[in-house]
């Protein structure tokens, strides 16, 4: 077994044996009429048994909630006709990938399950020249990247977990990674979908100038695809100034439905709708997406590190807008707990090694050579600026892909590391994808531990602070009512603390089962964007 796989395996199964905060509900009765109607209608197999409810009532999330059923379809005439007999018989319905998700977006009460990376795993296309893919949902991030690679080509959002994660999770969640400095989120490369509505009929969206005979053809016709892009054209035009007050604007933010992205002007002054925006982020909510015509980047050339270290985190925190300055593709934040964690891992102790001591936060900063025309100075001056004449008072300079790669490796060990942790408290994933602008960065992390200091807890510190986005995880025993309590009582303080320096509460992987209704006090209160747990009806979507 590989080093990162048994850590992996650790983690995944300590996962899986900790306390899980269920979701309030009554249990769930396994329906004989539900499943004999899904096996008559489906090809792919239909498992309603204990076993596999419970492999299911699970995900990346601290959520809980078992299924009514798991559906794997093969092909789309499958998801089409679990639709409509889910829909018979008043049953939620919710796709599924590889269940990274760490919001609960890939578990629901009573729901069925359309686990999709089993079968429609296919890339469908690829064309080098226009720079685009054709993928089924259930394709693997890293698969896709591989197939791209003798092109030259990649699919930008780069989430930890893309060596599980599918392309079909990471629209529904509007995922993104480490370079979204450079990049942004998934909603900008998603430029067409195939897609399943709630009725079991079958759409394409894709750029529509409005008013133009296309739109005039679509809206004329009296079904579901008509009403949709008459509403969705009354609800983004009606509170447009809504809207544009109130969603943040952040590289990184999911919270709510993409009404601010749905129609854009183009370049010849056209104004346009394209429905595949507002899919992309809705967790199913909206239909389930079955095929997606992404948009490509090029791969750069040559790429170069500078890892600075600080001995204080806010120090590091407080240098994040000087590091953006210097025209870096990412600025990725580790703290001491990651190193230590690495250090005393058989598997991640030789990445953690160059660390030096007394580092209690580090900035890594990627320079690559579509962006700076000569790396050496790039992590020249990186240096020069944030240890010279700022607050690092060390800095790793790593050149060949070897050495990158190992830093690299050391940073995406974080979430394994973390939940391989000893002992009943461990740091949760309940409030940790926030985003605020990086300006305020250093100023909110400090609000944030006076709150870990009132409820008498600590926190892991890592991921994208070049955004403004740091996955902080506070440490907690969630087998103790008590903690269970403090969990609920962090999550509405950080919510109120996120508001108050023009955040989003969510920027990369949703919102799907916070248990308070936190979306709304970040955005509009009339505008579409409230906590979409109010919206569900019979789809929804994961990692």
């Amino acid at each position: 077994m590989a080093a990162e796989d048994s850590v992996d395996a650790i983690a995944e199964d300590r996962e899986r044996q900790r306390y899980q905060p269920s979701v309030e509900t009554e249990p769930v009765e396994p329906s004989g009429s539900l499943a004999a109607a899904l096996q008559a209608a489906c090809d792919g197999a239909v498992r309603f048994d204990e076993y596999t409810r419970v492999l299911y009532a699970t995900d990346g999330s601290v959520y809980s909630a078992q299924p009514a059923g798991v559906v794997f379809p093969q092909d789309v005439g499958d998801v089409r006709a679990a639709v409509r007999v889910a829909a018979d018989h008043d049953a939620p319905v919710l796709p599924r990938g590889a269940g990274t998700s760490l919001a609960g977006q890939t578990v629901g009460p009573g729901c069925v399950v359309l686990d999709l990376s089993r079968h429609m795993d296919e890339i469908q296309t690829i064309d080098p020249d226009e720079q685009t893919a054709v993928v089924q949902p259930g394709v693997v991030q890293d698969d896709l990247d591989a197939a791209l690679e003798p092109h030259g080509l990649r699919f930008a959002p780069d989430p930890a977990s893309s060596n599980r994660a599918t392309i079909g999770g990471g629209i529904g969640n509007n995922s993104t990674g480490a370079h979204s400095v450079r990049y942004g989120i998934t909603d900008a490369y998603i430029e067409e979908c195939e897609v399943v509505l709630a009725d079991g009929s079958l759409i394409r969206t894709r750029d529509v100038v409005l008013d133009s005979p296309e739109w005039d053809h679509i809206v004329s016709k009296d079904d579901r695809e008509a009403a949709i892009y008459r509403t969705v054209r009354a609800l983004v035009e009606d509170n447009a100034d809504e809207i544009e007050s109130r969603y943040p604007e952040l590289k990184r933010s999911v919270s709510g439905y993409n009404l601010q992205k749905v129609i854009r002007e183009d370049e010849a002054g056209e104004q346009i709708i394209n429905l595949s925006k507002l899919l992309v982020g809705a967790e199913g909510t909206l239909g389930i997406v079955v095929e997606a015509t992404l948009s490509l980047v090029t791969r750069p050339d040559e790429t170069a590190l500078a890892v600075c270290c600080y001995d204080e985190l806010l120090e590091a925190l407080a240098a994040v807008p000087e590091a953006l300055d210097l025209d870096a593709s990412a600025v990725e934040l580790m703290d001491d707990e990651v190193f230590r964690l690495a250090a005393e891992s058989a598997e991640y102790a030789e990445y953690a090694e160059p660390i030096p001591e007394g580092t209690e936060a580090a900035l890594m900063l990627e320079f690559d050579s579509e962006v700076v025309e000569d790396l050496p100075d790039a992590i020249a001056g990186a240096t020069a600026t944030l240890v010279g004449e700022g607050a690092a008072f060390d800095a790793l300079e790593a050149f060949t892909s070897e050495e990158q790669d190992r830093l690299w490796k050391l940073r995406k060990a974080a979430i394994p590391l973390l939940m391989s942790m000893e002992g009943d408290p461990k740091p949760y994933p309940f409030v940790e994808d926030a985003s605020v602008p990086p300006a305020e960065l250093a100023e909110y992390v400090a609000g944030f531990q006076e709150i870990l200091e009132s409820h008498d807890t600590t926190a892991a510190y890592f991921a994208h602070a070049g955004v403004g986005t740091l996955h902080i995880r506070p440490v907690l025993n969630l087998k103790d009512g008590d903690d269970v309590e403090t969990m609920r009582a962090i999550a509405d303080d950080v919510t109120d603390l996120v508001a108050e320096h023009n955040g989003s509460f969510s920027a990369s992987t949703a919102t799907a089962s916070h248990g308070r209704s936190s979306t709304p006090s970040c955005t509009a209160p009339n505008s579409g964007t409230r906590s979409r747990s109010s919206n569900r009806r019979s789809t929804r979507t994961g990692g």
